[in-house]
């Protein structure tokens, strides 16, 4: 509930910013260890989390691991990472696919392995472009106390859907949902 996790880029305080510029980092570190454009060079030789070397099942883990939500702050950033890519296959027509979901099959697909890369990088920069700002909305008295609002407000959201066991998001999201928090946002 007092999370960041659902928050636009453009609404993150400072250390927010940096932890998913430092989290996209390593998820495109992992990414491009599987490139084959980057040769064998191991941008991430090590484990985030344990400080042992990857050995390759453990950095296709790690990948799927951390994939969810490098798509969520990709999301967040407001970056698209379903791209239109032109294929690696002479006469081949052009395919829309996601290329963080479909990292694995962009090889079968002809798909440049580039393009997670061009997708995690355009979003690491939006975080970065969004520093000052940040830093802005982290020393601002007045963006805390919209944020402690919206809290409150999704408040009744958080307890319904944990009661009855509903996604949050989803709970949020619908019609009641929605009424709750306004009723309670004017109240």
């Amino acid at each position: 509930m007092l999370s960041f996790d659902r928050l636009k880029h453009s609404e993150i305080p400072l250390w927010e910013n940096k932890r998913r510029i430092e989290y996209l980092t390593l998820f495109r570190d992992l990414v491009n260890d599987f490139n084959p454009l980057f040769g064998t060079q191991l941008r991430a030789p090590l484990s985030p989390t344990t400080g042992h070397p990857l050995n390759r099942e453990q950095r296709i883990t790690e990948i799927n691991e951390r994939k969810p939500l490098a798509q969520q702050m990709i999301a967040l950033a407001g970056i698209k990472s379903r791209r239109s890519c032109i294929l690696n296959k002479p006469g081949a027509p052009s395919l829309e696919v996601d290329v963080i979901e479909r990292f694995w099959y962009l090889g079968n697909l002809g798909v440049s392995f580039r393009e997670p890369t061009t997708v995690i990088e355009e979003a690491i920069g939006v975080y970065k472009h969004d520093q000052k700002n940040a830093l802005y909305r982290t020393r601002n008295p007045v963006s805390w106390i919209v944020r402690i609002v919206e809290w409150i407000a999704e408040f009744p959201v958080w307890l319904f859907s944990s009661i009855f066991g509903l996604d949050q998001e989803k709970a949020a999201t619908s019609k009641l949902g929605r009424i709750v928090t306004i009723v309670f946002q004017t109240s």
